[in-house]
Protein backbone atom coordinates (compact mmCIF):
# COMPACT_ATOMS: atom_id res chain seq x y z
CA UNK A 1 0.00 0.00 0.00
CA UNK A 2 2.81 2.38 0.89
CA UNK A 3 4.54 1.70 -2.43
CA UNK A 4 1.32 2.34 -4.35
CA UNK A 5 0.77 5.58 -2.45
CA UNK A 6 4.28 6.80 -3.25
CA UNK A 7 3.87 5.94 -6.93
CA UNK A 8 0.50 7.70 -6.99
CA UNK A 9 1.95 10.87 -5.45
CA UNK A 10 4.83 10.89 -7.95
CA UNK A 11 2.49 10.47 -10.88
CA UNK A 12 0.11 13.17 -9.62
CA UNK A 13 3.00 15.61 -9.32
CA UNK A 14 4.58 14.85 -12.68
CA UNK A 15 1.83 13.61 -14.95
CA UNK A 16 -1.35 14.98 -13.33
CA UNK A 17 -4.20 14.80 -13.91
CA UNK A 18 -4.48 11.74 -16.17
CA UNK A 19 -2.27 9.02 -14.69
CA UNK A 20 -3.03 6.77 -11.75
CA UNK A 21 -1.23 3.89 -10.01
CA UNK A 22 -1.48 0.45 -11.58
CA UNK A 23 -1.29 -3.02 -10.18
CA UNK A 24 2.21 -4.03 -9.08
CA UNK A 25 2.37 -6.64 -11.82
CA UNK A 26 1.67 -4.11 -14.58
CA UNK A 27 4.42 -3.67 -17.19
CA UNK A 28 6.46 -0.58 -16.41
CA UNK A 29 7.33 2.15 -18.90
CA UNK A 30 9.64 5.05 -18.07
CA UNK A 31 8.29 8.06 -19.94
CA UNK A 32 10.11 11.26 -20.81
CA UNK A 33 8.22 13.90 -22.79
CA UNK A 34 9.85 17.02 -24.19
CA UNK A 35 8.19 19.98 -25.85
CA UNK A 36 9.63 22.32 -28.44
CA UNK A 37 7.84 25.62 -28.47
CA UNK A 38 4.49 25.98 -26.73
CA UNK A 39 3.74 22.92 -24.60
CA UNK A 40 1.08 20.70 -26.09
CA UNK A 41 -0.42 19.33 -22.86
CA UNK A 42 -3.31 17.68 -24.71
CA UNK A 43 -0.90 15.45 -26.62
CA UNK A 44 1.02 14.66 -23.43
CA UNK A 45 -2.15 13.73 -21.58
CA UNK A 46 -3.39 11.58 -24.49
CA UNK A 47 -0.13 9.62 -24.49
CA UNK A 48 -0.23 8.96 -20.76
CA UNK A 49 -3.91 8.04 -20.87
CA UNK A 50 -3.55 5.47 -23.65
CA UNK A 51 -0.66 3.78 -21.81
CA UNK A 52 -2.52 3.88 -18.52
CA UNK A 53 -5.70 2.40 -19.99
CA UNK A 54 -3.69 -0.40 -21.61
CA UNK A 55 -2.45 -1.45 -18.16
CA UNK A 56 1.04 0.06 -18.15
CA UNK A 57 2.50 1.56 -15.01
CA UNK A 58 3.86 4.88 -16.28
CA UNK A 59 6.76 6.33 -14.29
CA UNK A 60 8.93 9.36 -15.01
CA UNK A 61 12.25 8.68 -16.70
CA UNK A 62 15.09 8.52 -14.21
CA UNK A 63 13.04 6.89 -11.46
CA UNK A 64 15.63 5.49 -9.06
CA UNK A 65 15.83 1.71 -8.73
CA UNK A 66 13.59 0.96 -11.71
CA UNK A 67 15.00 -1.02 -14.64
CA UNK A 68 12.44 -0.70 -17.42
CA UNK A 69 12.10 0.33 -21.06
CA UNK A 70 12.19 4.07 -21.64
CA UNK A 71 10.15 6.01 -24.17
CA UNK A 72 11.46 9.47 -25.00
CA UNK A 73 8.99 11.60 -26.91
CA UNK A 74 9.65 15.00 -28.42
CA UNK A 75 6.50 16.89 -29.32
CA UNK A 76 7.42 19.33 -32.09
CA UNK A 77 5.90 20.70 -35.25
CA UNK A 78 7.43 17.59 -36.87
CA UNK A 79 5.85 15.44 -34.11
CA UNK A 80 8.53 12.83 -33.67
CA UNK A 81 9.26 10.05 -31.18
CA UNK A 82 12.54 8.39 -30.30
CA UNK A 83 12.60 5.02 -28.56
CA UNK A 84 15.81 5.14 -26.54
CA UNK A 85 15.59 1.76 -24.85
CA UNK A 86 13.85 -1.53 -25.44
CA UNK A 87 13.82 -4.84 -23.60
CA UNK A 88 12.89 -6.46 -26.90
CA UNK A 89 14.86 -9.69 -27.40
CA UNK A 90 16.29 -9.79 -30.93
CA UNK A 91 16.82 -13.13 -32.71
CA UNK A 92 20.51 -12.32 -33.23
CA UNK A 93 23.07 -10.11 -31.45
CA UNK A 94 23.55 -8.37 -34.79
CA UNK A 95 19.91 -7.27 -35.00
CA UNK A 96 19.28 -3.71 -33.89
CA UNK A 97 16.15 -3.25 -31.78
CA UNK A 98 15.93 0.55 -32.14
CA UNK A 99 16.46 2.51 -35.38
CA UNK A 100 18.88 5.42 -35.73
CA UNK A 101 16.15 7.77 -36.91
CA UNK A 102 13.19 9.19 -34.95
CA UNK A 103 9.67 7.98 -35.69
CA UNK A 104 6.86 10.18 -36.95
CA UNK A 105 4.16 10.59 -34.31
CA UNK A 106 0.70 10.03 -35.76
CA UNK A 107 -1.32 9.40 -32.62
CA UNK A 108 -1.14 8.20 -29.04
CA UNK A 109 -1.69 4.70 -30.45
CA UNK A 110 1.81 4.98 -31.93
CA UNK A 111 3.19 5.16 -28.39
CA UNK A 112 1.07 2.20 -27.29
CA UNK A 113 2.51 0.02 -30.05
CA UNK A 114 6.03 1.10 -29.10
CA UNK A 115 5.32 0.30 -25.45
CA UNK A 116 4.22 -3.23 -26.35
CA UNK A 117 7.32 -3.63 -28.49
CA UNK A 118 9.65 -2.27 -25.80
CA UNK A 119 8.24 -4.69 -23.23
CA UNK A 120 8.86 -7.62 -25.58
CA UNK A 121 5.18 -8.16 -26.36
CA UNK A 122 4.98 -8.53 -30.12
CA UNK A 123 1.74 -10.50 -29.82
CA UNK A 124 -0.20 -7.38 -28.86
CA UNK A 125 1.83 -4.84 -30.77
CA UNK A 126 0.66 -3.61 -34.16
CA UNK A 127 -2.82 -5.14 -34.14
CA UNK A 128 -3.72 -1.90 -35.87
CA UNK A 129 -0.53 -1.29 -37.88
CA UNK A 130 0.86 2.20 -37.86
CA UNK A 131 2.67 2.98 -41.10
CA UNK A 132 5.34 4.91 -39.23
CA UNK A 133 6.40 1.81 -37.29
CA UNK A 134 7.50 -0.46 -40.14
CA UNK A 135 10.92 -1.01 -38.56
CA UNK A 136 9.43 -2.37 -35.34
CA UNK A 137 6.83 -4.42 -37.18
CA UNK A 138 9.62 -5.95 -39.26
CA UNK A 139 11.58 -6.84 -36.14
CA UNK A 140 8.54 -8.59 -34.72
CA UNK A 141 8.22 -10.52 -37.99
CA UNK A 142 11.83 -11.63 -37.56
CA UNK A 143 11.02 -12.97 -34.12
CA UNK A 144 8.27 -15.18 -35.51
CA UNK A 145 10.40 -16.36 -38.44
CA UNK A 146 8.29 -14.51 -41.01
CA UNK A 147 11.32 -13.35 -42.97
CA UNK A 148 9.41 -12.55 -46.15
CA UNK A 149 7.20 -10.03 -44.34
CA UNK A 150 10.21 -8.61 -42.54
CA UNK A 151 12.07 -8.08 -45.82
CA UNK A 152 9.02 -6.41 -47.41
CA UNK A 153 8.70 -4.04 -44.45
CA UNK A 154 12.39 -3.16 -44.27
CA UNK A 155 12.57 -2.57 -48.03
CA UNK A 156 9.71 -0.12 -47.79
CA UNK A 157 11.52 2.13 -45.30
CA UNK A 158 13.04 5.18 -47.02
CA UNK A 159 16.38 6.73 -46.11
CA UNK A 160 19.84 5.43 -45.33
CA UNK A 161 19.38 4.13 -41.78
CA UNK A 162 22.22 1.68 -41.05
CA UNK A 163 20.11 -0.29 -38.58
CA UNK A 164 17.56 -0.97 -41.33
CA UNK A 165 20.31 -2.14 -43.70
CA UNK A 166 21.80 -4.52 -41.13
CA UNK A 167 18.45 -6.01 -40.17
CA UNK A 168 17.41 -6.37 -43.81
CA UNK A 169 20.70 -8.08 -44.69
CA UNK A 170 20.29 -10.47 -41.75
CA UNK A 171 16.75 -11.29 -42.88
CA UNK A 172 18.05 -12.03 -46.37
CA UNK A 173 20.61 -14.43 -44.92
CA UNK A 174 17.85 -16.35 -43.15
CA UNK A 175 16.15 -16.97 -46.50
CA UNK A 176 19.36 -18.09 -48.20
CA UNK A 177 19.56 -14.91 -50.27
CA UNK A 178 23.25 -14.39 -49.53
CA UNK A 179 24.03 -12.21 -52.55
CA UNK A 180 21.15 -9.87 -51.73
CA UNK A 181 22.43 -9.59 -48.16
CA UNK A 182 25.91 -8.72 -49.41
CA UNK A 183 24.48 -6.20 -51.88
CA UNK A 184 22.55 -4.38 -49.12
CA UNK A 185 25.63 -3.96 -46.94
CA UNK A 186 28.02 -3.23 -49.80
CA UNK A 187 25.65 -0.48 -50.92
CA UNK A 188 25.54 0.89 -47.37
CA UNK A 189 29.35 1.05 -47.37
CA UNK A 190 29.40 2.94 -50.67
CA UNK A 191 26.80 5.40 -49.35
CA UNK A 192 28.70 5.98 -46.08
CA UNK A 193 31.96 6.48 -48.00
CA UNK A 194 30.67 9.62 -49.69
CA UNK A 195 32.44 12.83 -48.64
CA UNK A 196 34.08 11.58 -45.45
CA UNK A 197 35.65 14.83 -44.28
CA UNK A 198 35.32 14.80 -40.51
CA UNK A 199 35.43 12.47 -37.51
CA UNK A 200 31.65 12.13 -37.34
CA UNK A 201 31.38 10.79 -40.89
CA UNK A 202 34.50 8.68 -40.37
CA UNK A 203 32.87 7.01 -37.36
CA UNK A 204 29.68 6.38 -39.35
CA UNK A 205 31.73 4.79 -42.14
CA UNK A 206 33.71 2.67 -39.69
CA UNK A 207 30.52 1.35 -38.07
CA UNK A 208 29.05 0.57 -41.49
CA UNK A 209 32.22 -1.29 -42.50
CA UNK A 210 32.17 -3.27 -39.25
CA UNK A 211 28.52 -4.26 -39.71
CA UNK A 212 29.16 -5.21 -43.33
CA UNK A 213 32.02 -7.36 -42.11
CA UNK A 214 29.73 -9.08 -39.62
CA UNK A 215 27.19 -9.92 -42.34
CA UNK A 216 29.91 -11.35 -44.60
CA UNK A 217 31.31 -13.37 -41.69
CA UNK A 218 27.89 -14.89 -40.99
CA UNK A 219 27.97 -16.19 -44.57
CA UNK A 220 31.50 -17.56 -44.07
CA UNK A 221 33.08 -14.93 -46.32
CA UNK A 222 35.82 -14.27 -43.80
CA UNK A 223 38.30 -12.65 -46.19
CA UNK A 224 35.85 -9.87 -47.06
CA UNK A 225 34.86 -9.53 -43.40
CA UNK A 226 38.48 -9.08 -42.35
CA UNK A 227 39.08 -6.63 -45.20
CA UNK A 228 36.11 -4.51 -44.12
CA UNK A 229 37.34 -4.42 -40.52
CA UNK A 230 40.82 -3.43 -41.69
CA UNK A 231 39.31 -0.52 -43.61
CA UNK A 232 37.29 0.45 -40.52
CA UNK A 233 40.44 0.45 -38.38
CA UNK A 234 42.39 2.47 -40.95
CA UNK A 235 39.74 5.19 -41.27
CA UNK A 236 39.32 5.33 -37.49
CA UNK A 237 43.04 5.76 -36.90
CA UNK A 238 43.33 8.33 -39.69
CA UNK A 239 40.70 10.51 -38.04
CA UNK A 240 41.99 9.77 -34.51
CA UNK A 241 38.65 8.43 -33.28
CA UNK A 242 38.39 7.52 -29.57
CA UNK A 243 40.64 4.65 -28.56
CA UNK A 244 37.85 2.50 -27.04
CA UNK A 245 36.05 2.71 -30.40
CA UNK A 246 39.16 1.58 -32.28
CA UNK A 247 39.81 -1.12 -29.67
CA UNK A 248 36.40 -2.62 -30.37
CA UNK A 249 37.20 -2.75 -34.08
CA UNK A 250 40.43 -4.63 -33.38
CA UNK A 251 38.48 -7.08 -31.23
CA UNK A 252 35.93 -7.64 -34.00
CA UNK A 253 38.66 -8.22 -36.58
CA UNK A 254 40.34 -10.65 -34.20
CA UNK A 255 37.05 -12.52 -33.88
CA UNK A 256 36.86 -12.92 -37.66
CA UNK A 257 40.49 -14.02 -37.95
CA UNK A 258 39.85 -16.54 -35.16
CA UNK A 259 37.56 -18.38 -37.54
CA UNK A 260 40.38 -18.94 -40.06
CA UNK A 261 42.70 -20.23 -37.33
CA UNK A 262 45.51 -17.70 -37.71
CA UNK A 263 46.29 -17.58 -34.01
CA UNK A 264 49.21 -15.13 -34.08
CA UNK A 265 47.12 -12.55 -35.93
CA UNK A 266 44.21 -13.12 -33.56
CA UNK A 267 46.38 -12.57 -30.50
CA UNK A 268 47.96 -9.47 -32.03
CA UNK A 269 44.51 -7.90 -32.54
CA UNK A 270 43.27 -8.73 -29.05
CA UNK A 271 46.52 -7.45 -27.53
CA UNK A 272 46.21 -4.23 -29.51
CA UNK A 273 42.61 -3.77 -28.37
CA UNK A 274 43.62 -4.09 -24.73
CA UNK A 275 46.60 -1.80 -25.28
CA UNK A 276 44.24 0.86 -26.62
CA UNK A 277 41.61 0.32 -23.92
CA UNK A 278 42.50 -1.47 -20.70
CA UNK A 279 38.77 -1.73 -19.90
CA UNK A 280 37.85 -3.50 -23.16
CA UNK A 281 35.82 -6.34 -21.63
CA UNK A 282 35.06 -7.95 -24.99
CA UNK A 283 38.76 -8.17 -25.80
CA UNK A 284 39.56 -9.79 -22.45
CA UNK A 285 36.84 -12.39 -22.95
CA UNK A 286 37.93 -13.13 -26.51
CA UNK A 287 41.59 -13.38 -25.58
CA UNK A 288 40.64 -15.61 -22.68
CA UNK A 289 38.93 -18.00 -25.10
CA UNK A 290 42.03 -17.92 -27.31
CA UNK A 291 44.36 -18.68 -24.40
CA UNK A 292 42.01 -21.41 -23.17
CA UNK A 293 42.01 -23.18 -26.53
CA UNK A 294 45.64 -22.56 -27.48
CA UNK A 295 47.36 -21.97 -24.14
CA UNK A 296 48.72 -20.96 -21.77
CA UNK A 297 45.59 -21.42 -19.69
CA UNK A 298 46.76 -19.49 -16.62
CA UNK A 299 46.70 -16.40 -18.85
CA UNK A 300 43.16 -17.36 -19.87
CA UNK A 301 42.28 -17.43 -16.18
CA UNK A 302 43.59 -13.89 -15.74
CA UNK A 303 41.60 -12.63 -18.71
CA UNK A 304 38.34 -14.24 -17.63
CA UNK A 305 38.73 -12.82 -14.12
CA UNK A 306 39.38 -9.39 -15.59
CA UNK A 307 36.35 -9.74 -17.86
CA UNK A 308 34.08 -10.51 -14.91
CA UNK A 309 35.51 -7.55 -13.02
CA UNK A 310 34.83 -5.21 -15.95
CA UNK A 311 31.45 -6.60 -17.01
CA UNK A 312 29.73 -8.33 -14.07
CA UNK A 313 26.31 -8.08 -15.74
CA UNK A 314 27.36 -9.33 -19.17
CA UNK A 315 25.33 -12.25 -20.54
CA UNK A 316 28.58 -14.20 -20.98
CA UNK A 317 29.29 -14.08 -17.24
CA UNK A 318 28.20 -17.74 -16.66
CA UNK A 319 30.36 -18.88 -19.58
CA UNK A 320 33.37 -17.06 -18.15
CA UNK A 321 32.70 -18.63 -14.75
CA UNK A 322 32.66 -22.04 -16.41
CA UNK A 323 36.06 -21.43 -17.99
CA UNK A 324 37.42 -20.23 -14.65
CA UNK A 325 36.21 -23.30 -12.78
CA UNK A 326 37.65 -25.59 -15.44
CA UNK A 327 41.07 -23.93 -15.39
CA UNK A 328 41.23 -23.80 -11.61
CA UNK A 329 40.34 -27.51 -11.38
CA UNK A 330 43.12 -28.38 -13.79
CA UNK A 331 45.60 -26.20 -11.95
CA UNK A 332 44.65 -27.78 -8.62
CA UNK A 333 45.11 -31.23 -10.13
CA UNK A 334 48.59 -30.25 -11.30
CA UNK A 335 49.42 -28.70 -7.95
CA UNK A 336 50.42 -25.30 -9.21
CA UNK A 337 49.79 -22.37 -11.48
CA UNK A 338 52.94 -22.52 -13.56
CA UNK A 339 52.44 -21.27 -17.12
CA UNK A 340 54.63 -24.15 -18.25
CA UNK A 341 51.93 -26.57 -17.10
CA UNK A 342 49.84 -25.35 -20.05
CA UNK A 343 52.15 -24.61 -22.96
CA UNK A 344 50.73 -23.00 -26.13
CA UNK A 345 48.53 -25.52 -27.89
CA UNK A 346 48.16 -27.58 -24.72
Amino acid sequence: MLRSAIVLICLMLIFAPTAHAQEAESPVILLDIFHVGEADTAVRDAIITVLDEAGFLVLPAGTIGVDAPALTITITTARTIRLTDAHYTPPSPLIQSVPDQPIAFESAATVLNLAYYATDNCAEAFEEPDNTLAFFMANCALRTGDYTSAIDLYEGIPGGDLTVAVNLAWAYLQTGATEQAFAVMDSAVVSASTEVQNAYKAAALAMTLADAGAIHALAFDFDTAINYLTQAIDISETYALPQPFIADLYTQRGDHIFLIYEWDRVLADYDRAIELDSTAANAYFARGVLYYTQGPRPLALEDFLRFIELAPDDARHPEAEGYIESIQAELDALGGDDVEAFPPGG
